[in-house]
């Protein structure tokens, strides 16, 4: 019998529920029978594996002090991969915040004013983002892959460290070992329970993680970075700097990664030592993409709008319909203000279905509606921009596809940003005359005239 694999029509939502739920079963019957195998009880052994690290405030506490700097470095990473620049170098920068911020330590030892955390937070910090900066340099001066040139990086920062505690960092009462001199206690990170390890740096962690969600999520910069990451050639068109982006995102990265790593010497461990990292940062970009594919409610959201794809065709149709309808008669009459029923329909319904469209102008999961969007809006647009040239007689003063991405671009920009705002948000009407007022313009500019003043 010849059996064979189709994809389903749609995906099935009980599906994005139950899938993580069976795998983690089947990791577990995996894991059990494999105990069993090499003779140990199965059930005990999980038990000791999964439980008994967290059975009580001691496992709690040190498991607070591993996820501390995998935290604080998936969170860098999360602003980075959003502009689609995949650093591979938390490992280095946190390594090199580290050996930053213990430079500093080591010397001012005898102080007794707080002054002295702040100044090693903030070397480990600058010292982080300026690894990661080499990267920024590298890709916008010399176009080099981020991927290739962070992972080298991360053995020179290894490889500097190593030279730090063996060299000129290294504890001259110290028995010969490679580390350095324990910090003065003004330079340590408070604890936050008696007798345990967490530390202070849990507040650092809480802090970076409601800033990186206010910038990704509730700023004209995060939404600047998304837009960069989404389509590289639109964000330019519409005046978003792509090297700034790169620089800013890279150094956000960089220095939270220092921080992860200035916050390890600061706190539990008390000084610089070769092991102050198994792997953090190399286990931030695993948690890091774990996280953004295992949001179960926005998983959800995002099987509601493929389910949907009839819709985003008529409502892409509708929209350039109206757009597309604005002839040099109708402009000449200044009718730049006219919303037309199409576009405030689709308004009042993305006003309605907010997450939806969210979902759909973020390019989230992988992307399918938003490049159906932009591509079929660029498509049309690019037909009639030529189209318009063509009946006039006129050569088009830019490329039209250049110039229907660089409109599209604007367009799918409003409507994020119009989706976005919370209070007070411009009414459909207000949003709709600046869609308009795109098309227009941008149509006259294809079409080799000057839009009306």
């Amino acid at each position: 019998m010849l059996f064979t694999l189709q994809p389903r029509g749609a995906e099935s939502r009980a599906m994005l529920w139950l899938s993580p739920v069976f795998a983690a079963l089947l990791t577990l019957f995996s894991g059990a029978l494999l105990f069993a195998l090499l003779g140990h009880p199965p059930l005990q052994t999980l038990k000791v594996l999964l439980i008994d690290p967290v059975s009580d405030l001691y496992g709690l506490s040190e498991l607070l002090v591993k996820a501390l700097p995998i935290l604080l470095c998936a969170l860098g990473l999360a602003v980075v991969y959003r502009a689609r620049i995949w650093n591979i170098g938390a490992e280095g920068q946190l390594l090199i915040g580290a050996l930053a911020g213990s430079a500093l330590a080591v010397n001012i030892i005898d102080w007794d004013s707080r002054l002295a955390l702040l100044l090693t937070l903030g070397a480990g910090v600058l010292g982080g983002a300026a690894w990661a900066g080499l990267c920024a340099w590298l890709k916008t001066a010399f176009n080099a892959n981020e991927i290739l040139t962070s992972i080298m990086l991360n053995y020179i920062a290894l490889n500097l460290l190593l030279f730090a505690v063996h060299g000129p960092l290294k504890d001259p009462d110290g028995f010969n070992f490679p580390e350095s001199a324990m910090f003065g206690d003004a330079s340590r990170l408070p604890e936050l329970i008696d007798g345990l390890r967490v530390h202070a740096g849990f507040w650092f962690a809480l802090l970076a993680l409601v800033a990186v969600w206010v910038l990704l999520q509730r700023s004209f910069l995060g939404f600047q970075i998304k837009v960069l990451g989404l389509d590289r050639r639109a964000a330019g068109l519409v005046g978003f700097r792509e090297r700034r982006l790169t620089w800013l995102a890279l150094l956000i990265s960089g220095g939270l990664a220092g921080l992860a790593g200035v916050a390890e010497v600061t706190g539990p461990i008390g000084q610089l030592v070769p092991q102050v990292s198994p792997g953090y940062g190399y286990a931030a970009i695993t948690v890091e993409d774990v996280t953004e594919r295992a949001d179960i409610a926005r998983a959800t959201f995002y099987s509601h709008c493929r389910d949907k794809d009839d819709l985003f065709t008529r409502l892409t149709k509708d929209l350039l319909d109206e757009l597309g309808a604005r002839q040099r008669p109708l402009i000449a009459e200044n009718a730049v203000g006219f919303t037309g029923k199409p576009v405030l329909e689709l308004l009042r319904h993305a006003e309605q279905e907010r997450d939806l469209y969210r979902i759909i102008l973020r390019g989230e999961g992988d992307g399918k509606p938003l490049r159906m969007f932009t591509e079929s809006c660029v498509r049309v647009t690019a037909e009639e921009f030529r189209g318009r040239s063509e009946r006039n007689g006129v050569e088009p003063r830019i490329n039209p596809g250049l110039l229907a991405r660089a409109w599209v671009g604007e367009q799918t920009a409003v409507l994020q940003w119009w989706l976005e705002i919370d209070d007070p948000r411009p009414p459909a009407e207000e949003v709709a005359r600046m869609l308009l007022d795109l098309a227009v313009h941008g149509r006259y500019w294809a079409s080799g005239f000057d839009a009306p003043a």
